[in-house]
């Protein structure tokens, strides 16, 4: 289930690229979900960890994907608070189908685009109300941001 906090908590990921650099396992890249997020953030196709290619910067490893690519694999991997504004919308989808597999909480300040996701649902834990469209989302977004 998704959980979404309006607002900043300490507990969740502050620097979610230094963790992944000095925390990510090499299995990771093995995992079929794993290498379809790199493709779906980052559109970068993955051999290993340390072999992968992207269209725009050729051969690249897991050290160079971006920010947003990384944050998903942690919330997919680990059980951590995820800061989701430091994720471009692009990890909107991604997000709500690890959410579907497993309990995930992230913050937001900003008014993260689920627009277009399908299988929307969230509880936002400021109000302990359940969402289950864009626009019920949009009306906890307008009260608490």
């Amino acid at each position: 289930m998704l959980k979404i906090y309006f607002g900043h908590l300490d507990e969740a990921v502050s620097h979610p690229a230094v963790l992944f650099d000095n925390s990510f396992e090499v299995e990771w890249f093995e995992d079929p979900f794993v290498k379809r997020i790199c493709k779906i953030v980052d559109d970068t196709e993955v051999i290993s960890a340390y072999q992968m290619t992207n269209p725009v910067f050729g051969p690249v490893n897991c050290r160079i994907l971006s920010q947003g690519c990384k944050n998903c694999i942690l919330a997919y991997k680990t059980n951590n608070i995820i800061n989701a504004d430091l994720m471009g919308d692009n990890c909107a989808q991604v997000i709500v189908e690890i959410a579907q597999e497993k309990d995930l909480i992230i913050t937001l300040e900003h008014c993260f685009c689920f627009k277009d996701t399908t299988d929307f649902s969230a509880l936002i834990l400021n109000s302990n109300k359940m969402v289950y469209t864009y626009a019920e989302y949009l009306n906890e977004v307008i009260e608490y941001l």
